[in-house]
């Protein structure tokens, strides 16, 4: 039987208040701010996305997913798929690091090595790498060139799922809003992952805690 060999791209949505304003906004349905918009369309007019003809496209359903969707492929029909949501933060949610540092209950989070302790009425680190892990085999099963506009965390875990022996942190995979990776695949294998451009790492290099 022949091999299939298709492509996955996956974009992070465009800026939201969320991102300047360094808040945990996983799960909260926020829009992109106007430099948000502005900053996707540049990136449209220098050619970071590919041509929509024979993608089948995915946004996580949360509006920043999909306004970043209707700015790079206007008009498009896509499938939301929840499971790739950003991790849910429960009482965590909009709401800084310096707001939380002094909680109990934020600190077991934020030191947590087993991806076990979950954010009160929120999710843990384990809980969102196994309901991205099965998103993205939906998307996987199909076996055709897709384009998925999601989120950061969505994107680190699932490029870390995919090329485990290639960068041992999170924060790594993490790319700037608006950037992202092309991923090539053989059935149902990863062979290969280019970056959407120059300035695709949010942290450049890898980081060791």
């Amino acid at each position: 039987m022949d091999k299939k060999t298709y492509q996955i791209v996956l974009i992070r949505h465009g800026k939201t208040r969320g991102n300047t304003e360094k808040l945990y906004s996983g799960s909260t349905d926020i829009p992109l701010l106007d430099i948000g918009r502005q900053d996707i369309m540049e990136c449209k007019e220098k050619g970071y996305y590919p041509p929509l003809d024979g993608y089948h496209l995915y946004t996580t359903g949360l509006k920043r997913t999909v306004e970043t969707k209707d700015i790079v492929y206007p008009d498009a029909p896509f499938t939301a798929l929840d499971e790739m949501n950003e991790m849910d933060f429960g009482d965590f949610e909009m709401r800084t690091h310096a707001d939380m540092q002094h909680l109990p209950e934020y600190q077991a989070f934020i030191q947590d090595t087993t991806g076990k302790v979950r954010c009160p009425n929120g999710e843990s680190l384990q809980d969102f790498q196994q309901r991205c892990t099965q998103g993205f085999l939906q998307i996987m099963k199909k076996r055709e060139n897709a384009i998925l506009f999601a989120h950061s965390g969505t994107i680190a875990r699932v490029m870390m799922n995919l090329f485990p022996r290639e960068k041992s942190h999170f924060m790594y995979w993490q790319p700037n809003n608006g950037r992202g990776f092309t991923v090539t695949f053989v059935d149902d294998t990863a062979i290969a992952y280019i970056p959407l451009s120059d300035d695709t790492y949010l942290n450049k290099e890898e980081i060791i805690l």
